[in-house]
């Protein structure tokens, strides 16, 4: 056993951006992130990023028998729930399901936010998870807000904005991309 600490990695600190549909992804960890293709969202709340995996899976069992010859998985999606804390343009096309880019803020600084029908907006997210040296960077080129929590008006609360993303798979099939940079990985 290794029990090596620095391969322990904890979630101190984070960031969500999000940019058009299948916007490219920074080439390496040490990349900076385009101001023009991705857009922080700001501060996202203490309870920080839940990524969650759900599979079905089916089961065969031949006939007279009790234990499983086979398990098969026939679906699998990731989501992603979070809690963004700040009001902005792209924070507010996320919840509301609007179009990406198309909320302008007005000369007063306000935006004007219609809800009507149901929209299936599609966008990209990028998370990054940074402890020290330690970075964890989730990119998905395509998700869409399949979830939404309550907002919250009231005194001494901070107002959220909690939001699930599911992530679907772009032309390769891959749903979301995952560098990972954690202490000694690599190292013997």
């Amino acid at each position: 056993m290794s029990d090596n600490t620095d391969l322990l990695a904890v979630g101190i600190s984070g960031a969500m951006s999000v940019g058009a549909k299948g916007a490219a992804r920074p080439t390496n960890l040490a990349a900076s992130i385009n101001p023009a293709t991705w857009y922080d969202v700001g501060w996202i709340s203490s309870d920080g990023l839940k990524n969650a995996v759900k599979e079905t899976q089916k089961e065969f069992t031949p006939w007279g028998s009790a234990t499983p010859a086979r398990t098969v998985t026939t679906a699998s999606a990731e989501t992603f729930d979070v809690t963004m804390w700040e009001t902005n343009g792209r924070t507010l096309e996320v919840y509301y399901r609007k179009p990406f880019n198309s909320l302008t803020e007005g000369v007063d600084g306000s935006y004007d936010v219609d809800t009507g029908p149901v929209s299936n907006e599609h966008f990209a997210a990028l998370f990054d998870i940074v402890d020290g040296n330690n970075h964890i960077r989730l990119w998905c080129p395509d998700v869409q807000t399949t979830g939404k929590g309550d907002v919250i008006y009231a005194p001494g609360d901070i107002i959220g904005y909690p939001v699930t993303l599911t992530a679907y798979p772009d032309e390769t099939g891959i749903a979301v991309y995952r560098q990972i940079l954690v202490g000694a990985i690599g190292e013997s």
